[in-house]
């Protein structure tokens, strides 16, 4: 799973790319702008650079209605164990 965090001046050469692609690919519904690809792109015109940052947490996220008992479950027990704050709501 990847975590994207940017500083605010990637987001114009996001923009562009986005841009670009919606022209070669706006009328497929299929067509994906890939985030990592974007990047990839950046850096190799030399325009950005990446640190990669790894932790030993475990990943959940909701991508489907049914996941959401899963994500609220591993959440209460993040904030029992002290790890979120108990001020989170459900």
């Amino acid at each position: 799973m990847n975590m994207w965090g940017f500083t605010p001046e990637v987001f114009g050469q996001l923009e562009s790319g986005l841009s670009a692609f919606l022209l070669a690919s706006g009328r497929d519904t299929s067509a994906e702008f890939y985030i990592p690809t974007a990047v990839g792109a950046i850096m190799r015109e030399g325009k950005a650079t990446v640190r990669v940052l790894e932790t030993s947490a475990r990943w959940f996220g909701i991508t489907y209605p049914e996941d959401k008992a899963d994500v609220v479950e591993n959440v209460k027990r993040l904030v029992d164990a002290g790890e979120y704050p108990s001020n989170v709501r459900f």
